[in-house]
């Protein structure tokens, strides 16, 4: 290449990269200039441009929702009126019309015969109770067979004679020799694990467990027990052989009894353990019925931690809180039902410091309770229910009293009791002899001036 070429390209390109570098000094110095005089003065760079809008869809639900959010109070009232209306078509449909009656039987074996067993057991002296008689009757004409533990040879003659029922069987258990009692248990036992014949010629089949039912006695169950009731009074007149009995009658003698049967129903498949307990005096907690309240606080937690222990075992317990029943229907009279009081007069001074007010808690306000059908109901799903309610509430009052003790005030509880309503009268009866002596008076007054 010639040297004149050579130096005509080096000053092209000379001159090129001069012109590159001195426009690329410019537009740097240019947005500098700009960035310092934005500053300076304060202005910020213009926001992007929004995005176009959505294309909006007027449908039915847009048109709803614009509706109900300018008519807000008719929609509501409009809401509350289809609510009760649906609400009451289903419940007159459900209770009148689709709910077919539900047949609860027990199951029975492949020939045809009774295999489920059940024994009822409570407090000393609780098989004469009205509630315990009947719950038995229904076990039996359901398809079961159902053991009764008794305490006596009277009671057992009792359970032969009078409940009726083929298939309803006295067990006898002295729970005052363990030794014995428990030798009865295991020959129970005993008799669940051998094959049973039904008839001459039938296929042998096994009996099953199906659970025990445990009825803890109540002043508001009649009875005919020589026990009777529990005691009421003031704390400070109860006699100690009254809390003894209490003790050993009503929470010592179902403690045990359950405590012997643990290992029948830990060794039976699906059984269930049902502990029945009065709701509505542990609820209230109404003054001089301590005896009651604290047996059935006692049963109360009893269950819980038996419940707890047996679940990992197989063996599930439900427990019962039972309101008022109505036991008009029941063979034993309603004499029987009066509460075991004691009067106020051992300790000194205790007569006149309680005798009012006892008087007024303890008066008898009779009011018709549910229909026994519910109890047997619930007894019976407890025992057949795949998954059994641990608690369950059945009865009037049962729901109630128990939202009532928890959390009204001890005012209302109180007046609810009778007390309340007692002084209130009395109250207005003194202010109307007041008045009635005061017009009297100046009556006189007047004649005399005259």
């Amino acid at each position: 290449m010639p040297f004149d070429d050579k130096i005509t390209d080096f000053v092209w390109n000379t001159y090129a990269g001069a012109v590159n570098l001195t426009s690329t000094i410019d537009r740097h110095a240019g947005q500098l200039a700009t960035q310092v005089r934005d500053k300076i003065t304060g202005r910020t760079p213009p926001p992007p441009p929004p995005p176009p809008p959505a294309p909006v869809s007027t449908t039915l639900y847009n048109d709803l929702t614009d509706w109900v959010n300018k008519n807000r109070w008719t929609a509501a009232v409009g809401l509350s009126v289809l609510s009760l209306s649906g609400f009451g078509a289903y419940s007159f449909l459900h209770h009148h019309r689709l709910r077919k009656p539900l047949k609860r039987r027990a199951k029975r074996a492949s020939n045809g015969a009774r295999k489920e067993v059940v024994v009822i057991a409570g407090t000393s002296g609780s098989i004469h109770d009205a509630l315990t008689k009947s719950l038995a009757t229904d076990l039996e004409r359901r398809g079961f067979i159902v053991f009764m533990v008794v305490n006596s040879l009277d009671d057992e003659q009792m359970v032969l004679h009078n409940i009726g029922g083929r298939d309803i069987r006295p067990l006898h258990i002295d729970l005052l020799d363990p030794d014995s009692a428990r030798q009865t248990v295991d020959k129970f036992a005993a008799n669940l694990q051998s094959p049973v014949l039904a008839f001459p010629g039938a296929a042998p089949h096994q009996l099953h467990f199906a659970g025990m039912v445990v009825v803890a006695a109540t002043a508001d169950i009649p009875s005919q027990s020589s026990s009777g009731p529990h005691p009421t009074g003031p704390v400070e007149t109860i006699a100690f052989s009254d809390w003894s009995d209490t003790l050993n009658l009503r929470l010592l003698s179902p403690f045990v009894t359950m405590q012997l049967f643990l290992s029948p129903l830990r060794n039976s498949a699906s059984s269930r353990l049902i502990v029945l307990t009065p709701s509505i005096i542990s609820s209230l907690a109404p003054p001089f019925h301590a005896p009651e309240a604290a047996a059935v606080a006692a049963i109360d937690a009893f269950s819980t931690t038996l419940r707890r222990e047996l679940l990992p075992l197989g063996v599930h317990v439900s427990q019962l809180k039972l309101g008022s029943f109505d036991f008009s229907c029941s063979s034993t009279s309603s004499s029987s039902t009066r509460v075991r009081r004691s009067a106020p007069e051992t300790a000194e001074g205790a007569q006149s410091a309680y005798a009012h007010h006892f008087t007024n808690s303890t008066s008898e306000r009779a009011f018709r309770g549910s229909n026994l059908r519910e109890l047997h109901h619930a007894v019976f799903d407890a025992l057949t229910t795949a998954k059994p309610r641990k608690l369950v509430r059945v009865g009037s009052g049962s729901w109630v009293y128990e939202v009532v003790g928890r959390w009204a005030p001890d005012s209302w509880v109180m007046w609810m009791l009778g007390s309340g309503r007692k002084a209130e009268e009395e109250e207005r009866a003194r202010v109307v002899s007041r008045s009635a002596s005061e017009e009297s008076l100046r009556g006189s007054m007047t004649w005399e001036k005259v």
